[in-house]
């Protein structure tokens, strides 16, 4: 067995191994975290990372947790939705008043229902990216004074932004909030909404 542990830790980065002895302790067992120890002699790696990589570890957690601190109530989530919602069928129909100047479809025909679909999930997509990309909230988290951050309390790129949108397509996202304070699309992309200054 504790040969095994041996090739295990053999076969892993220097990098790895720093990280099995410190900030991944607990994954580990007690013997594979001492044959990480003795792999760490046998390539004689500096072990003031290992305190390093301690003390990264330590303040990531203090400022997720301070982020933590910051989010805004389930309440508050349940009126950023409603509000949210209600603009975005707004500009769907403004969007539809738009396209019905150019384009005539006969009442009741499947193609007025694809382009009902695609105009709402369209301009759905397009608020929240726009909104929460370039300025980390939506109409609704600006009249509440709240923003999307990461976890750790930075500004989250468009690509985040941009599963964190996707994700409120799965079936009763928009109530996941309600059982926990983060919806169902924070914890898929890490974010937050938190009270903005």
């Amino acid at each position: 067995m504790n040969s095994d542990f041996k090739s295990a830790m053999y076969q892993k980065s220097d990098d790895d191994l720093l990280n099995i002895v410190s900030i991944d302790r607990e994954k580990y067992q007690e013997k594979a975290i001492l044959a990480a120890e003795e792999e760490i002699k046998r390539r004689n790696l500096d072990t003031d990372k290992i305190s390093e990589l301690l003390t990264a570890h330590k303040e990531q957690n203090l400022k997720e947790e301070e982020t933590q601190n910051q989010s805004v109530s389930k309440g508050l989530r349940f009126i950023h939705y409603i509000l949210d919602l209600f603009i975005v069928y707004a500009l769907t129909i403004i969007l539809f008043i738009f396209l019905g100047i150019f384009i005539s479809v006969e009442e009741n025909s499947n193609l007025e229902s694809v382009i009902s679909i695609f105009g709402f999930v369209g301009t759905f997509m397009f608020y929240y990216i726009y909104c929460e990309s370039k300025y980390q909230k939506t109409l609704a988290k600006y009249l509440t004074k709240s923003k999307v951050v990461l976890i750790n309390g930075e500004k989250p790129s468009q690509s985040e932004i941009a599963k964190r949108t996707v994700a409120r397509f799965i079936p009763f996202d928009n109530i996941s909030f309600l059982l926990k304070k983060t919806g169902l699309h924070d914890r898929l992309s890490d974010t937050l909404v938190i009270k903005s200054n």
